[in-house]
């Protein structure tokens, strides 16, 4: 008690100084974590931060794809990926044209033969040489590949990957590839599930699967054989016919959603969501009212995936107006609720935002 009475100054000094040190040490917290920590925004886990990603794939090369789907396509303005077995392959230059459309032109073997069943040298030849012949005449790098008949095991798997591929589509069974982390490891990229399409998929039943990507925010394929009218039959094409009128229905639903949905490539997909699991957000420069930089990396071979990912970020009141990358200027796609967006590469260079006006704005308090 003497002790308490004797100093009591000492003793509001002593907690005055804990307190100091409190703040002081929140402080240097919060300027850590301003400068160097969480960024206040995210890495959009589809491109233009879309629910789910959509992809139309057409199997085999038949006839009736280029003549047939290839309009279809382009009158609506959404690309898709054609897998092609290169024996398959008359006419060179139709392939380049689905290039020059936005379209993917990948590997589907060279001779369509069960991979399973061939030697470890027949499997390589069946990838490799088709995957040479399409980067040499279409002038492209062939990165994806369908399975044929749907068969394949971890020999497979290391072929494929060997030879360069990043992921595959099988035949089957029916898309369940429904939530975002539907590829979990490296060997899930060569399972992608897929939706077979024939004459007797309706039109709801198409809907129900872009409703369930939707809800779970993953990755929706479609399987096409052949899309059919009177002038290309279904004698033209085997199994798996699917009428041009239905085939137009359908796309016209998948273009209802498209402010929802990316609609794109197997081989832009299966890149971007490879890139986003990998990727980092972080500040090299806290924002001072003027100037925020950025840095975006990823654990991937750059010479293969630099595909720009949609950066969505809260600017906190101040007006940024321009973006640069590595010193390049850089689209802003939309600006909106003090939030910026905006794609940026993986290892691609710093990230500037810059205010020109260099003022915050004023924000509403409610």
């Amino acid at each position: 008690m003497r002790m308490s009475r004797s100093y009591p100054n000492r003793i509001v000094v002593t907690i005055m100084s804990e307190e100091k040190s409190i703040l002081l040490s929140a402080f240097v917290f919060l300027f850590i974590t301003l400068s160097f920590g969480q960024v206040p925004g995210k890495i959009c886990n589809w491109d233009n931060d879309k629910k789910a990603a959509v992809v139309l794939t057409f199997d085999d090369w038949s006839p009736a794809q280029y003549y047939l789907v290839t309009p279809e396509l382009k009158s609506r303005n959404i690309n898709a990926t054609f897998f092609v077995p290169t024996n398959a392959v008359r006419d060179w230059s139709q392939l380049q044209d689905e290039v020059s459309y936005g379209n993917e032109i990948a590997n589907h073997s060279k001779t369509h033969p069960d991979l399973t069943k061939l030697t470890a040298a027949e499997k390589m030849d069946e990838i490799r040489s088709a995957k040479t012949l399409i980067d040499q005449n279409v002038t492209s790098r062939t990165t994806t590949y369908a399975y044929p008949y749907g068969n394949f095991n971890s020999e497979v798997i290391d072929s494929l990957i060997n030879s360069g591929h990043i992921a595959s589509r099988g035949v089957w069974p029916a898309s369940m590839n429904y939530t975002y982390d539907f590829a979990t490891k490296n060997a899930d990229y060569y399972n992608i599930l897929t939706f077979g399409m024939n004459g007797t998929v309706t039109v709801n039943d198409f809907y129900t699967q872009i409703k369930n990507v939707m809800n779970g925010g993953g990755l929706l394929t479609y399987l096409f054989h052949c899309i059919v009218n009177p002038t290309y039959p279904s004698s033209s094409c085997g199994t798996g016919a699917v009428d041009l009128e239905v085939f137009n229905k359908q796309l016209d639903t998948l273009v209802f959603e498209k402010n929802k949905v990316w609609i794109t490539t197997f081989e832009k997909a299966i890149k971007y969501h490879r890139e986003k699991k990998s990727a980092s957000l972080s500040q090299i420069q806290a924002p001072n009212g003027k100037q925020w930089i950025l840095d975006l990396t990823d654990t991937l071979n750059n010479n293969i995936f630099k595909l720009p990912l949609t950066i969505k970020l809260k600017m906190n009141g101040v007006n940024y107006n321009q973006v640069f990358q590595n010193g390049n200027p850089v689209t802003i796609d939309n600006i909106k609720n003090d939030t910026i967006t905006f794609h940026a590469v993986p290892d691609g260079g710093q990230i500037i935002l810059k205010s020109s006006t260099g003022a915050f704005r004023r924000t509403k308090l409610h």
